[in-house]
């Protein structure tokens, strides 16, 4: 068994009592007795076992009202509200009212009302990660223009011996001109930008050399070309009568 604790009290009525307030019968001891009507409006404080029906009766003893009226209040065990199980990621407020009210035959109207509130709340936020794995593109490199040597060449008086040296390394042996007029020649290939290409004459003769065409004068024992990236062109001639 277990006990409920709810107030008594007059919510209408203009009566200024005393007023008692018995248990069950007037037969036993009052709660209260001597209460006024402002104190009954305010209520008073009664406990009983909700398990059992109990009888509230509030008697005013005021002569001029009449001793034979009473007030009396039937007390209804209220249903016992079930604890509420929190779950993860709800959030829940419920709210119990039980209200009681009984109109008495009197000139006072007597109600309880208990209003217990119940709240739990409990929030539960997951967190999420996103992983983006990044695409990486290889970028080719072009392949540049490879480097190459092209001759025109030419004697005069008689036919020379080319010979050539990349950057003073050994001689190359090319063989004889050929011509008397400015004609291409060959071309070097497999070389690179900035090599030193150096022409002479096997046996020594004098050589020239020009941009544009085969020239006439400017004879030395050797001429030099230094090479830039992609093709480039060189022209010459040996004066085979000439020493240098």
């Amino acid at each position: 068994m277990a006990s409920v604790s709810t107030y008594i009290y007059i919510s209408s009525g203009s009566s200024a009592g005393p007023y008692s307030v018995y248990q069950d019968s007037t037969s036993n001891p009052p709660l209260y007795t001597g209460k006024t009507l402002v104190e009954m409006q305010s209520g008073v404080l009664v406990t009983y076992d909700n398990e059992v029906t109990t009888t509230f009766i509030v008697v005013n003893n005021n002569i001029a009202c009449g001793n034979e009226k009473t007030i009396t209040f039937i007390a209804i065990s209220p249903t016992p509200t079930p604890t509420p199980t929190p779950t993860p990621t709800n959030t829940e407020t419920p709210t119990v009212t039980p209200t009681n009210t009984v109109t008495p035959t009197n000139t006072g109207t007597i109600a309880a009302s208990p209003t217990p509130t119940v709240t739990p709340t409990n929030t539960v936020t997951p967190t999420v990660t996103n992983t983006v794995t990044p695409t990486v593109t290889k970028t080719q490199t072009p392949t540049g223009t490879p480097t190459v040597l092209n001759i025109y060449a030419k004697y005069i008086n008689a036919d020379g011996d080319l010979q050539y040296n990349v950057n003073g390394n050994p001689e190359v042996n090319l063989g004889p001109i050929g011509t008397t007029s400015c004609l291409f020649y060959t071309t070097l290939t497999g070389l690179n930008p900035g090599d030193t290409v150096t022409f002479s004459d096997v046996n020594t003769k004098a050589i020239a050399q020009d941009s544009v065409s085969c020239p006439n004068g400017g004879y030395l024992c050797d001429q030099s070309i230094v090479l830039s990236a992609g093709s480039n062109t060189i022209y010459l001639t040996i004066k085979g009568d000439q020493n240098c």
